[in-house]
C-alpha cells in the first residue's frame, strides 16, 4: 500500500484502511476521546465493544487478540497513513488533527461537522492587516482617537480566538455506528 502523508487522501488507501472492523473501531474511539489514549484502553475498549461486554468483563484471551493486532499492524498502518499519531514509547494513540483524517471519516460516511479555523484564521489576519489601513482611511470620518486602539483589539482578539481554534482542531464526530458497524 502507497503512503500518502499529504494532500488528498487516495480513495484506495482510504478504503483498504476501513476494510478491517478493528481499525474502523480504532478510528472511532481515537475520534470520540479527542486526545491520546493508552494502547491498552484501546483494546479493552474495542475487545469490549467487538464482544459486547463491559470493558472490565472482557476475557484475557480476547483482550491480547486485540492488543496484539492494534500494536502489531493496525494502529502502525493508521500511523503510517497519517491519520493516527501513535507513541510507540508510551504506547498510546491519538487521532490525528488534519484533512486527512477528516476526509477518511468523510469516507467512512461518519457525521463529522465541518470546522472553520482556515476561514477564521484568514478572516482574522486580514483584520489585523486592515486595523491600521482602516485608522488612515477613518481619519478624517472617525474624529474619536478612542476608535484605533478598538480597532485594534478587534482584529487582535479576532486572530487569538482562531489560533486556539486552529490549535485544537480535531474532527467533529457525532456519531460512529456506521462506521464500526459497516462491513460486518
Amino acid at each position: 500500500m502507497p503512503t500518502i502523508r499529504s494532500g488528498a487522501m487516495d480513495p484506495d488507501t482510504a478504503f483498504s484502511l476501513l476494510s478491517n472492523q478493528r481499525r474502523r473501531h480504532v478510528l472511532c474511539l481515537l475520534a470520540e476521546r479527542g486526545e491520546a489514549v493508552p494502547l491498552s484502553d484501546v483494546a479493552t475498549e474495542i475487545a469490549s465493544r467487538m464482544n459486547d461486554v463491559d470493558p472490565d468483563k472482557v476475557e484475557d484471551a480476547d483482550y491480547r487478540s486485540v492488543y496484539v493486532a492494534l500494536y502489531q499492524n493496525h494502529v502502525p498502518r493508521l500511523a503510517e497513513a497519517g491519520v493516527v499519531e501513535y507513541d510507540d514509547t508510551a504506547r498510546t494513540a491519538r487521532i490525528a488533527r488534519n484533512q486527512r483524517t477528516w476526509e477518511l471519516l468523510q469516507y467512512a460516511g461518519v457525521d463529522t461537522e465541518k470546522t472553520w479555523e482556515c476561514e477564521y484564521l484568514l478572516a482574522g489576519v486580514l483584520a489585523v492587516l486592515a486595523a491600521p489601513l482602516g485608522m488612515l482611511l477613518a481619519e478624517g470620518i472617525v474624529p474619536a482617537w478612542w476608535m484605533y486602539p478598538v480597532l485594534v483589539l478587534i482584529a487582535a482578539l479576532a486572530l487569538i480566538g482562531t489560533a486556539q481554534a486552529t490549535a485544537s482542531h480535531q474532527p467533529s464526530v457525532s456519531d460512529c455506528h456506521s462506521l464500526v458497524n459497516s462491513g460486518t
